[in-house]
């Protein structure tokens, strides 16, 4: 459904003819898009480069994706897992005092892309039962602290993922 939006807004034609085109509110203005619906232009962004319809943007001034970057720079790759863990902790107090009965009955579970762990270590601490694997990139499973209750695996989602009862994303 993303796929068919982007083409029906012509997102594609807008960002060939528009070679300068760097920002979400620059695609938006040239698409004629209202100020009040940007948001929704960024959130479509941000899953069509996910899932590679888009390149993001720091493939182009470093001939890398975002991914291979990280794996080639310890530093950057630091930063970026601690940038993506700085909310978990507020996010994960929600996720289990509000909605914690969704856990129950759940065995195993896999955090795809579950970076450093943090998320998994709030479940494991709200539920102790739960058996919880962090599936992220090598270089990102490799470094990661040892999280008890946790097993860190290393590898490619578009190839495979351990098997659980739930998987998060």
């Amino acid at each position: 459904m993303c796929l068919k939006c982007a083409v029906e807004l012509h997102i594609p034609d807008a960002i060939l003819s528009h070679v300068m085109v760097s920002t979400v509110s620059e695609l938006s203005a040239a698409l004629s898009i209202p100020p009040s619906k940007t948001r929704c232009l960024c959130v479509l962004m941000r899953l069509l480069s996910h899932e590679g319809a888009f390149r993001i943007s720091c493939q182009m001034p470093f001939g890398k994706t975002l991914w291979d970057l990280a794996g080639d720079q310890p530093e950057f790759n630091g930063l970026f897992n601690k940038g993506m863990a700085s909310d978990c902790r507020v996010v994960m107090d929600v996720v289990t005092h509000i909605g914690g009965s969704s856990f129950h009955g759940i065995t195993t579970l896999v955090d795809v892309g579950g970076g450093t762990g943090k998320t998994v270590a709030a479940l494991v601490e709200a539920f102790p039962e739960l058996l919880c694997t962090v599936f992220d990139l090598p270089h990102v499973a490799n470094t990661a602290p040892k999280i008890p209750g946790a097993e860190f695996i290393g590898g490619d989602m578009f190839v495979g993922v351990p098997p659980a009862d739930t998987i998060l994303l």
